[in-house]
């Protein structure tokens, strides 16, 4: 049939998407004839010993596959329409602004903007497709049983993630192939991460000093701030003694005596104080948890290495996930993780994912974060736009391995 099937003028799209499908179906034939098609189990995920997926799971993943291949054809297929129509509009609208033809070059420049709205937002949800249904793994984090399979895990693995704290979650998830993505951005981060936590029980806010609101989005204009509120103990170590610094700073910003008023810090200078003792901090209390593995130097030019237990980032990421998707309420542990997740550039690596609508929702306010103190969503706003971004260097000499 796809042989007697010429493309006529209507309907060259369709024929290149059906043979393209025809070719990935085949493809797929042939991998399950060689006994391929069963996809390898994810290494700290499932058990050696797990059964296959069903025949029907496999027939159903393969559909699946075939249909999000078919759409992404057609993405491909309407954007070498799309552009050169979007850049003819946009020049049509150029050239007539120079002519003085006001309406055209309005109308050209509308349809212009229409294509390129068209472009970046439904046909990227097309060419995305159903990715937000939720797998095996996220499920299991969401509803906090095992990660990876029904039956119980052999005794001492970690099923779900312990209760991190916020410096802890997110330096965890920045380890990979033994070291952090960008020592000095995920030391700023970490740092930023320990405000974070005490912000979340209510022992200081980090808020600029002016704000305004245009078309309904929030926008920070000055220099941020540290207002310390409590320093009564929270009964965490290294919180307490953070606190204790932030005190003593505060107090000397307010004048010599001790009894002196408590004056906001700025948020730089104390990012910048820091250094990374937070991040060698948590680092040796991850490692002492168990969930970060110290490898020490294997030569006098080897560095040492740390590498994250699998099933314990996972899940972390798992559940980072399904609140960023918005299967599960996003409380304000998980904001503050997102936020800082997101400028340090680990969404891709971690499979997070945000419409256009639900960044618009998150910087008005609304939608998914509205039901959180808005000194929670200023605080998160502010200490993620703290992060620095990623060094050069650090950039270029990613490469391959695994952790």
């Amino acid at each position: 049939m796809l042989g007697a099937w010429q493309p006529g003028d209507d309907g060259l799209i369709a024929w290149i998407a059906l043979w393209a499908a025809a070719a990935y179906l085949g493809w797929k034939g042939l991998r399950a004839f060689a006994g391929r098609s069963v996809r390898p189990a994810r290494a700290g995920l499932v058990e050696p010993d797990a059964a296959p997926p069903s025949v029907l799971v496999e027939v159903g993943e393969t559909v699946k596959g075939a249909g999000l291949f078919m759409a992404r054809v057609v993405v491909v297929l309407v954007l070498l329409l799309l552009i050169p129509t979007t850049l003819g509009a946009f020049v049509k609208g150029v050239m007539s602004l120079f002519d003085g033809d006001l309406l055209t070059a309005g109308f050209a420049f509308l349809a212009a903007g229409w294509l390129g709205w068209y472009a970046w937002g439904p046909l990227r949800e097309l060419w995305k497709g159903d990715e937000s249904s939720t797998t095996g793994e996220d499920q299991a984090a969401v509803d906090g049983g095992p990660v990876g399979g029904a039956r119980p895990a052999p005794e001492g693995t970690v099923l779900a993630p312990p209760r991190l704290s916020l410096p802890e979650a997110f330096l965890l998830l920045s380890y990979r192939y033994g070291d952090v993505h960008d020592r000095h951005q995920s030391a700023v981060a970490c740092a930023a991460a320990e405000l974070g936590e005490l912000a979340l029980r209510r022992r200081l806010r980090v808020v600029p000093r002016k704000k305004i609101r245009v078309f309904g989005f929030e926008c920070y204009l000055s220099p941020s701030k540290i207002h310390l509120l409590d320093a009564t103990p929270t009964g965490l170590a290294w919180a307490d003694e953070l606190l204790a610094e932030l005190e003593t700073a505060a107090r000397q910003r307010g004048g010599a005596a001790t009894d002196s008023p408590r004056e906001p810090i700025g948020l730089r200078q104390w990012l910048k104080r820091r250094g990374d003792r937070a991040l060698l901090l948590h680092r040796d209390a991850l490692t002492g948890g168990g969930v970060l593995f110290h490898s020490p130097r294997s030569g006098p030019d080897q560095e040492e290495r740390h590498h994250p237990d699998p099933g314990v980032r996972d899940a972390l990421a798992s559940r980072l996930r399904a609140a960023t998707e918005e299967r599960v309420p996003m409380d304000g542990h998980l904001l503050l993780l997102s936020d800082l997740v997101e400028e340090a550039g680990l969404n891709g690596e971690l499979g997070l994912t945000m419409t256009m609508r639900q960044r618009l929702d998150r910087a008005r306010g609304i939608g998914a974060v509205a039901a959180l103190p808005e000194e929670v969503r200023d605080t998160s706003a502010v200490l993620s736009m703290s992060v620095p971004s990623r060094s050069h260097d650090s950039a270029s000499s990613e490469g391959g391995g695994g952790e």
